[in-house]
């Protein structure tokens, strides 16, 4: 990823200085869409996704040094990670719901275009999983890797509402024990759905609420709404199902007064968890190629700047960082302390 840049250039050196015979690839977002910033560190690069790339690799069947293969469009032709191949027990778990977890991915990308989203790497439209295929990698995490919880990664989990209610009552059909969360959107979720996923082992939904202003919001172009926000989050409480809600907090259109309407709906929802996001840059996203249609400058072009710090690479043209800046650690302070605690997003 491109806020790891340095970090990950740094590394892949040494590895060959310590290791020259072995041969490194690189994959991911970065890879994907700057591979020419890379290719004088790495044997290959992989732009998009990897499963067929990796084989040919291996298989000495490539010589170009940038590999790009068509997005996989049965993604049930895949097979199932091989998850026994790793050491789960003692290095690849986490813990989620204070209990033994893992993460899965059922879909690939979102049909959505927020301004600036690195999404459209896996595509423009969401690719899926079949049910069966799903349950049977659930069951297989269960049954061979003894977890007790999973985050499932998809970008909008419940975009198809038909897709995931035959998932939610497959999991129950099947009898799979898991704890499980999600993220998606505020205008994707209704009772009906909430009620069968939380019966299916739902614990928790990590939502995109951007901001608390619908004029903000419409500039994001993402479509949802204020309301939608507070209807997911009523419905949530309603039904005992944690609610993670994500905020950006200098988005165009945005001011002090709406950063702060963020913070109000984090506390007076008293949310579980939440995370206030500086807005980010990533390269080749929109935001990146024509920031003055957002009405932001892009104040530092190099790789490293990650959306959790406290600094950010963008300006809005209506407040300076050395103005935004106080207001983004107030607010993460403001939340802490409300939630009692220095870790904001396990409160």
């Amino acid at each position: 990823m491109s806020p790891y840049f340095d970090w990950f250039s740094a590394y892949a050196n040494h590895l060959k200085y310590r290791f020259p015979k072995s041969k490194l690839i690189a994959g991911g977002p970065h890879a994907t869409v700057l591979p020419k910033t890379i290719e004088n560190i790495f044997d290959f690069v992989v732009q998009g996704e990897g499963e067929h790339a990796i084989v040919d690799i291996v298989d000495g069947k490539v010589t170009d040094k940038i590999l790009r293969y068509p997005y996989e469009q049965d993604l049930d032709s895949l097979a199932l990670p091989a998850r026994d191949l790793l050491p789960l027990d003692e290095r690849y778990q986490m813990s989620l719901f204070g209990k033994r977890g893992t993460t899965l991915l059922s879909t690939r990308s979102c049909p959505y275009n927020c301004f600036y989203c690195s999404k459209d790497i896996l595509g423009p439209k969401q690719r899926q999983h079949s049910i069966d295929y799903t349950l049977e990698e659930m069951a297989e995490i269960i049954d061979r890797g003894r977890f007790e919880a999973l985050y499932f990664q998809d970008d909008c989990f419940t975009y198809d509402r038909k897709r995931t209610m035959e998932l939610a009552q497959g999991i129950l059909d099947r009898g799979l024990k898991l704890d499980y969360k999600i993220v998606t959107r505020s205008d994707k979720v209704d009772k009906e759905m909430l009620k069968l996923m939380k019966k299916s082992g739902l614990n928790c939904i990590s939502f995109g609420f951007e901001h608390n202003n619908d004029d903000v919001l419409k500039g994001t172009n993402k479509g949802t709404t204020v309301t939608d926000n507070f209807e997911a989050t009523r419905l949530c409480k309603e039904l005992d199902i944690k609610v993670k809600g994500n905020f950006i907090l200098n988005l165009p259109g945005a001011n002090r007064e709406t950063m702060y309407e963020c913070l109000n709906f984090a506390i007076g929802q008293n949310l579980d968890f939440a995370m206030f996001y500086a807005l980010t840059a990533y390269p080749e996203t929109k935001l990146w190629k024509n920031p003055g249609k957002y009405g932001m400058r892009i104040t530092d072009y190099g790789y490293t700047t990650h959306q959790c710090s406290d600094n950010n690479n963008v300006e809005m043209f209506s407040m300076s960082n050395e103005e935004f800046k106080p207001i983004l650690i107030d607010i993460r302070n403001s939340w802490k302390k409300f939630k009692g605690t220095e870790v904001p997003w396990e409160s």
